[in-house]
């Protein structure tokens, strides 16, 4: 074992003749197993009865192959990192969580279709509609906004439910406005060109009217009415002080 040279030789195959250390793969079960004993595979029958007839003629790869040949391995085909960092690789090994790898399910394939949609979706808007997504983040972002406004609001389909992948996320915008004291007191908000049917307004803050003597109730803002051009922002049945709220205007492709 410690002379023991790996030779990667593909997908096993009938009536071919396998030396020690040649890995082969069994196709089924996407399998690495190297050669223990030098022959050739029968012209018939499958890998798994080559193995069940003559159980010494391969070893799973998985459990058997040396550490220290391993090590060498990895060291030949990993290219220097910096700062001395080591990187392990398995090239007998298929990648788990890769497309069509092994070990990746329908749902995640099917998850993984969507993505790709959202992805060429976003490729179509052009550069100025970008560059104003970007420039209207939120003064109160994380380094994750990207994430939260652009992925999950594509995965989930916020404005589409039933075309989940199609909610990718245009345009944001974000306003101040102030509703004062009265019964039901509104606000008019002039904003960035949308198409109001693919439009949600996220709205911030809260405000407090009494509703019985010695009782408050928490008041918050609701969208009266949304068109191209403007937000009509409304508290009811009041507010007992003027108050400064504010709202995301989110404009899906």
């Amino acid at each position: 074992m410690a002379k023991l040279i790996w030779q990667d030789v593909g997908n096993w195959a009938n009536s071919t003749h396998y030396v020690c250390g040649d890995l082969a793969e069994d196709i089924p079960t996407s399998t690495k197993y190297y050669c223990a004993v030098e022959h050739t595979s029968a012209a018939a029958g499958t890998f798994e009865d080559e193995r069940t007839a003559e159980p010494t003629f391969w070893r799973l790869a998985l459990q058997d192959i040396p550490s220290a040949i391993r090590t060498l391995y990895d060291g030949t085909i990993t290219p220097a990192m910096p700062g001395d960092a080591i990187r392990g690789r398995y090239p007998w090994r298929k990648p788990n969580k890769q497309l069509n790898g092994y070990a990746v399910s329908l749902k995640e394939q099917e998850q993984r279709t969507r993505w790709l949609e959202i992805r060429n979706k976003f490729k179509n808007i052009d550069a100025a509609t970008r560059a104003r997504w970007y420039d209207a983040r939120p003064v109160w972002h994380s380094l994750l906004w990207y994430y939260n406004y652009f992925m999950m609001s594509g995965l989930l389909g916020n404005a589409v439910i039933g075309n989940k992948g199609a909610g990718v996320i245009k345009d944001i915008n974000h306003y101040n406005f102030t509703l004062g004291t009265g019964a039901n007191p509104e606000a008019t908000i002039a904003i960035d060109a949308c198409d109001p049917a693919k439009t949600m307004c996220f709205f911030y803050g809260a405000g407090w009217q009494e509703v019985l003597s010695g009782v408050v109730a928490v008041m918050y803002p609701f969208q009266k009415s949304l068109n191209s051009s403007q937000l009509i922002a409304q508290v009811s049945p009041g507010l007992g002080e003027a108050v400064v709220f504010g709202v995301s205007i989110i404009e899906y492709i």
